[in-house]
């Protein structure tokens, strides 16, 4: 948290959502509060979830510009005052975000595949995210907020911040900046498939058939929900197809259902009886 109240951009508004935390967070929080006027902390009663405590926070907020950060992120000094300028200096661009740089144990793992959506068609920019798209530093940019609160609200399944992200690119333009920088812990809740289906609460099939799970909720979105409701229903499917067949060999899904049409194949290892 000190490396957001430490930003130079100083005209910020903090919030905090504490999950119905365990811990001595509620007193970390509170001490915050009290030192720094820029600080608001709200203390869920009973443990709500990552999603809708993600929308507490985004409807919880004031300001025309918007950024969330998980509690284990943190982001270079000058991160919000790189990204609000830009926006500002070009009105077609709806989020901006620095390059996302992944430690691991506390050692720097890599960098992360940068987000750069700057097509004038709305339908390439999703296509160009879903083929782009991995630890999804973008989700963590400074986004027109006006812009979240006419979607829809962010989803529970597989990979929700990937369709949220869509519908933002389908709204404008997305860019990274290589003047700041986000720093993302991989570990925690994202060690493992079984980790984040537990913590979305979800059913347990969905971490071994994680891509399937994936490319069903991204085919519905697309199909389904008002973000694309100015396409026609030829177009949207035709949205779905590529973005489907884009991720299909991301995933090497083929593969995939080989591997699962030969396990089903395998005969019996139960001994026969003579």
């Amino acid at each position: 948290m000190e490396f957001v109240l430490a930003q130079d951009y100083r005209n910020i508004e903090v919030i905090i959502s504490d999950n119905a935390s365990t811990d001595d967070t509620s007193v970390v929080c509170e001490q915050l509060r009290q030192r720094d006027p820029r600080v608001r902390y709200i203390r869920q009663s009973t443990n709500i979830g990552p999603i809708p405590n993600y929308m507490a926070v985004l409807e919880a907020a004031s300001g025309e510009l918007y950024i969330a950060l998980a509690d284990d992120d943190w982001i270079a000094p000058n991160y919000v005052s790189a990204c609000v300028e830009a926006l500002l200096d070009s009105p077609e661009l709806v989020l901006v975000c620095g390059k996302s740089t992944m430690y691991r144990n506390g050692e720097l793992s890599h960098e992360s595949v940068t987000t750069s959506l700057l097509s004038d068609s709305a339908v390439e920019r999703v296509i160009e995210y879903y083929r782009t798209v991995s630890e999804n530093g973008a989700f963590h940019g400074v986004v027109r907020r006006d812009i979240l609160l006419r979607l829809p609200r962010l989803t529970n399944v597989l990979a929700g911040d990937w369709l949220w992200m869509a519908s933002i690119a389908y709204q404008g333009k997305i860019a990274t900046l290589s003047s700041t920088k986000i720093m993302k812990h991989q570990g925690g809740t994202t060690a493992s498939w079984d980790n984040i289906v537990a913590t979305l609460r979800l059913p347990q099939w969905q971490a071994r058939y994680w891509s399937e799970a994936i490319l069903i909720s991204i085919g519905r979105d697309i199909l389904t929900s008002p973000v694309y409701r100015s396409l026609s229903w030829s177009s949207r499917f035709l949205l779905m197809t590529r973005v489907l067949t884009v991720l299909g060999r991301r995933f090497n899904i083929w593969h995939r259902w080989r591997q699962y049409a030969r396990e089903l194949a395998l005969p019996s290892r139960i001994p026969t009886v003579p």
